[in-house]
């Protein structure tokens, strides 16, 4: 249902004039989201105060005279009391208890008799609650109608030489009021009401509506929703709403009006105002318009986007002497498109969980995005970091796919090396422990080993490069590359340097992870007491879909090497 429809559909319930088939209309869009639930709300209490503010008066005037007539009831005229056999007027009649009260009930009453003054003061009170009343049906109405009229639904998180509105410098923490702004240069990283994160690169202009939704009149903005209470966050384009359904896309609209949508995590749902029309896009997918019917297609443009990881890496090139570093990271490794997962553990600004910041893929390519709560500590030496002390802070993944090859890395820290119950400490443990070609990456004692089942008999193939005993509390870089292609091997590394190859038979079976935990076992693995926790932390866990060469794991050694 558009907004004007909603619209309609509210005034009608207003004013009572709502059919039953309207009425299920109006509560089915009530009960889809919690934004629809606000502006109902909103609606009703405006409606309301400027009913109660408009006819406070009369209320007033009408109360006031009510309690007169009970009080001094006029002397009426006994054949004007009836008129074509319709009684108009019927006087109590009067109460007197002595002489005295004549001068109250008679025509001509004195208003210093005790009883006027007594029912004075009590008409006096009740039109200072009144107005009283009034006056916090208007207060609520100004903070309410306010929203529109200049309180800030959006705030600056960060900017990179960014000029908005004609001001010169943008700080953080910069109040976004509704209505319509202008970025004429730079980048704009916006934080919303409802939690939603807003990449905006100028040139661009845009019109804040509310907390939760925003409309595009031309440039880019890419949009994070990384909470649950920040879904649904609503991007208005051409005539076209883009609900977000979890949890970033990016929109395009040039200076002709067309407009593009593409999806990097999650799916949202468009929707064309005039038409009715809705469509769903899932992650991997894009469309356009103007047209007459919207049609998903396979492919997005993430280069045509700063997405907020782009942003961050972006403003700390700006701010950091390790340009040369990060820049290798982002075009050696980042953007390699057999990158399937790398999971940094510091949240964006705005968010709580890391996200995974590989290329974004259609299909079942894609890594589905963490939604679990995550064990995080801060480390002194690499900052934000995966804690791994009891089975239950494991974290559930997903990597699709079975593969010929694959890379596994990740920095780690190993607490405390002497644990009786710790003799196999988990890294990533695929979670069918006895399916053929299922990885587990694993410390057990004084080695790194990938095993993976041959067939469903409990055989299992072991590839291990012993490392010694590692000194506890300190990181170190671990690297094992599966290649069953020419060079049939699993090669292990420590801190960039091959430490072990072993060579993999001929008839090795595919290699995957699919439904796997990190940091050891998941919870409903058989045997509860063989958790495999890792006891310690990790961070920077990268796979890839392909067998990095020697080199390529001493560059990304050195590259992760400060966080």
């Amino acid at each position: 249902m558009n907004i004007e429809k909603s619209r309609v559909l509210i005034s009608k319930y207003l004013y009572t004039e709502l059919t039953a088939e309207e009425m299920q209309q109006l509560s089915g869009w009530i009960k889809a989201s919690s934004a629809n639930m606000d502006d109902f709300v909103r609606e009703i209490v405006v409606h309301r105060a400027m009913r109660d503010q408009f006819l406070g008066n009369n209320i007033l005037q009408s109360q006031q005279l009510m309690d007169e007539a009970e009080l001094f009831e006029p002397r009426i005229p006994e054949q004007s009391r009836q008129l074509e056999g319709i009684e108009l007027y019927q006087p109590r009649p009067p109460v007197v208890q002595s002489k005295k009260d004549l001068s109250v009930t008679g025509g001509n009453f004195d208003r210093s008799h005790p009883q006027w003054k007594s029912r004075s003061t009590e008409l006096a009170g009740r039109t200072i609650a009144l107005i009283a009343v009034g006056l916090l049906i208007a207060v609520a109405t100004y903070l309410i109608s306010s929203t529109q009229a200049g309180i800030a639904v959006a705030e600056v998180l960060d900017a990179i030489e960014a000029r908005i509105d004609d001001i010169q410098t943008i700080s953080p923490g910069r109040p976004l009021a509704p209505g319509i702004h202008r970025l004429e240069q730079g980048f704009l990283l916006v934080k919303f009401e409802c939690e939603a994160i807003v990449v905006l690169e100028g040139p661009c202009v845009f019109n804040i509506l509310t907390g939760n939704r925003c409309e595009i009149l031309q440039g880019r903005i890419c949009v994070t929703c990384p909470s649950l209470r920040s879904r649904s966050f609503v991007t208005q384009v051409r005539g076209h709403h883009v609900a977000d359904l979890g949890t970033e896309y990016g929109v395009f609209v040039d200076e002709n009006g067309s407009w593009e949508t593409h999806v990097f995590e999650g799916k949202v749902a468009i929707q064309n105002e005039l038409e009715e029309q809705e469509i769903r896009l899932h992650a991997g997918q894009s469309c356009a318009g103007p047209v007459p019917t919207l049609t998903p297609r396979e492919g997005v443009n993430e280069s045509r986007f700063l997405r907020q990881i782009d942003f961050e890496i972006r403003k700390k090139q700006a701010e950091s002497g390790e340009v040369a570093v990060l820049a290798q990271l982002e075009t050696e490794f980042r953007r390699d498109s057999a990158l399937l997962f790398w999971l940094g553990m510091t949240p964006l600004k705005g968010g709580t969980l890391p996200v995974n910041l590989a290329p974004v893929r259609s299909g079942m390519d894609r890594v589905p995005a963490l939604t679990q709560p995550m064990n995080l500590a801060r480390d002194r030496q690499r900052g934000s970091v995966l804690e791994v002390l009891q089975p239950e802070h494991v974290v559930p993944m997903n990597i699709p796919g079975a593969h010929q090859a694959l890379t596994l890395a990740c920095w780690v820290k190993f607490y405390d090396e002497s644990l009786t119950d710790r003799e196999h400490r988990g890294l990533i443990m695929a979670d069918d422990w006895n399916a053929p070609g299922r990885i587990h990456w694993q410390r057990k004692r004084d080695d790194i080993r990938i095993t993976h089942p041959v067939k469903r008999n409990n055989r299992h193939s072991v590839y291990k490069a012993v490392t010694g005993r590692l000194v506890g509390n300190r990181w170190y870089h671990l690297v094992s590359v599966i290649d069953s292609g020419p060079n049939r091997s699993i090669t292990h590394f420590l801190d960039g340097r091959l430490i072990e190859s072993e060579p993999l038979p001929v008839n090795s079976p595919e290699f995957s992870l699919k439904n796997c935990t990190l940091g050891g076992w998941p919870g409903s693995h058989p045997d509860a007491a063989d958790h495999r926790a890792l006891n310690g932390a990790v961070d920077d866990v990268m796979i890839w879909k392909r067998a990095l060469s020697s080199e390529e794991v001493g560059r990304l050694y050195q590259a992760t090497l400060a966080k």
